[in-house]
């Protein structure tokens, strides 16, 4: 099936979904959630975007947000790239923690 193109109107809401690599239950740990959960933060506390919700799964995270100062691609690699090195450095290991793309 054909993937469809994500559109983003200014001003507008965007859900975001994102899953973590061959969808490795990284964030049934507390610990590991909180780092998502900072990640997510930081974004919100810069005004990169208004955080409408969100939900963070063992295995991804969901997010509700309208952009502002950033484009949600740029927003979406910002949190994944933040919590990619913490866990990463956390459970002594490298690699991918996310799955490319988002949903």
């Amino acid at each position: 099936m054909p993937r469809l193109k994500h559109a983003q109107a200014p001003g507008f809401a965007s859900m975001v979904t994102t899953v973590t690599h061959k969808r490795k239950p990284y964030f049934e740990r507390p610990e590991h959630a909180q780092t998502l959960l900072e990640a997510i933060d930081y974004g919100r506390t810069k005004d990169w975007y208004f955080l409408l919700a969100f939900v963070i799964m063992p295995e991804h995270l969901h997010l509700l947000l309208v952009p502002k100062d950033r484009p949600i691609p740029a927003c979406v690699q910002a949190i994944k790239g933040y919590t990619a090195r913490r866990l990463n450095l956390a459970l002594e290991r490298h690699g991918h923690l996310w799955q490319g793309g988002v949903l």
